[in-house]
């Protein structure tokens, strides 16, 4: 739906070991992701046996049982169209691995190894799996199929192309996602068991906002939860999607009972990002087998949150930092022009309004910074037909307090004057009687500019220009607009 993917991350009230449960529990919640119209869901690593079995990995009985729940949860969803990812060890010529299988209607799509292996501090993995970060171009055989196997995988819906990474990937030097993302895939899933203790949950937050920012893709990431054993450690069942370096769903962690997140990934923007904004083009991709899934559900409505004020920070305090930021871009750029042309003076039309406000602050502060006068700041009040009192007397009053060089022209008679000389009816407020008023003001400020050796500092500010609504030949000139792209 207009360029939208609807994916989903799930963390389920797991059964140590308890593979036929586990498999009830993962078919109940792919059953409700189809209900809620999700595309891709995502659960977390090695769900189907529980991730902290240990040792009870190496026996047989769990290789079996194994196998006799894929096939029950293949046999179930084969009427289902909503893909999803389930973690599960299988073994490859006598080594074991943490695999991701990614599963539609019925049948098992492909299987992603886990790449790197954590054995360090609270971690032994390698006792247990071997990494297949080496492992290309392979099939690996289950319930009598051969299936295609390795870290070469990328799957291609009707929507999007996507990758799998598992758990430690993410936390590597060079995680699989980014080579994923440079061939293509523009959602990354990753099936995790990361463990919970005082500061890691701000860390793994960071740390996914920021792939889905360096990859310009959507960041899907499950972990394990809460029923997973707590001999050793605790799990927070933490669950996120981000996109683009933005985060647009969580849970809350340690919930006793399943849950699922999802959230609508603009996959048009991401495209339309990656082929303007970014250096794609620069990176050169790697060879990966291309899967294509059958069709998945289509969106039937969008549930996103689309801010109508996408640039302001609703957060007092973080608007505040936003806007001293501005403010220093401005004065920094607007202070290295002044400095190269010799200290020049700064002429601003002061109108009281919001825009003409800004550029005079910014001119004061930049004079500041140059260490000369505000009276090296000249401001220009030019009323006309259409200036009311209140901001007349504000800009009157700002000049006052800036204690800044003041100028009034009240610009009425002089574009009388124009009226009558180009034939024009006053009376008639169409678009010539008020690009007059504009023009006759940036013809006073160009001349005073020119009559002090000075500059004139634009105050147009951005979505002026986008929209239309600067004039020509007016205040859309200027020797140099600090409020251009505010």
């Amino acid at each position: 739906m207009y360029g939208f993917i609807r994916v989903g991350a799930a963390s389920l009230k797991v059964f140590v070991g308890s593979i036929q449960k586990n498999s009830d529990e993962i078919l109940r919640l792919v059953k409700e992701a189809k209900k809620e119209n999700i595309s891709i869901l995502v659960f977390p690593e090695l769900c189907l046996t529980s991730y902290s079995i240990e040792d009870l990995f190496f026996q047989k009985v769990i290789q079996s049982h194994l196998f006799d729940s894929l096939r029950y949860i293949l046999n179930e969803t084969k009427d289902i169209d909503t893909i999803f990812i389930i973690g599960a060890p299988l073994i490859f010529r006598d080594k074991m691995y943490s695999c991701a299988l990614v599963c539609q209607n019925g049948e098992i799509l492909g299987v992603v190894p886990k790449s790197y292996l954590p054995n360090y501090r609270e971690f032994y993995e390698k006792r247990w799996f071997a990494s297949g970060k080496d492992i290309v171009n392979q099939t690996i055989k289950i319930l009598d199929q051969e299936i295609l196997f390795g870290v070469d995988l990328l799957f291609e819906t009707d929507e999007t192309l996507f990758g799998i990474e598992i758990c430690e990937d993410l936390w590597s030097v060079t995680p699989p996602s980014l080579y994923q993302a440079i061939a293509g895939a523009r959602v990354i899933f990753n099936l995790s068991a990361s463990n919970e203790y005082v500061g890691k949950y701000e860390y793994r937050k960071e740390l996914v906002k920021t792939q889905s920012a360096r990859c310009v893709a959507s960041y899907v990431y499950a972990s394990c939860g809460v029923h997973e054993s707590t001999t050793d450690l605790v799990y927070g069942g933490h669950l996120l999607i981000a996109e683009n370096g933005t985060i647009l769903s969580e849970n809350s962690r340690f919930q006793r009972e399943s849950q699922i997140i999802s959230a609508d990934i603009d996959i048009e923007k991401l495209k339309f990002l990656r082929v303007s904004e970014t250096s794609f083009k620069d990176e050169k991709s790697g060879n990966f087998r291309i899967i294509k899934t059958f069709k998945t559900l289509k969106l039937k409505s969008l549930n996103r949150f689309i801010n109508p004020y996408p640039f302001v920070p609703s957060n007092p305090s973080l608007r505040d930092i936003r806007c001293e930021e501005i403010f220093n871009i401005q004065t920094a750029a607007l202070a290295k022009r002044v400095e190269h042309l010799n200290g020049a003076k700064m002429v601003v039309g002061v109108s009281g309004g919001l825009d003409s406000t800004l550029a005079l602050l910014v001119s004061i502060k930049s004079a500041k910074l140059l260490d000369l006068s505000p009276k090296d700041v000249v401001a220009v009040i030019m009323p006309g037909f259409g200036t009311g009192k209140r901001t007349y007397n504000n800009a009157k009053e700002l000049c006052k307090n800036l204690n800044v060089e003041t100028k009034e022209i009240d610009i009425k008679d002089i574009v009388l004057m124009h009226f009558e000389q180009i034939g024009h009816n006053p009376t008639k407020h169409d678009i010539t009687y008020e690009n007059a008023q504009a023009r006759e003001r940036t013809q006073i400020l160009m001349d005073i500019a020119n009559m002090i050796g000075g500059i004139v500092v634009g105050t147009g500010d951005l979505s002026e220009i986008a929209l239309g609504f600067s004039t020509y030949n007016a205040d859309h000139i200027s020797m140099y607009n600090v409020n251009a792209s505010v």
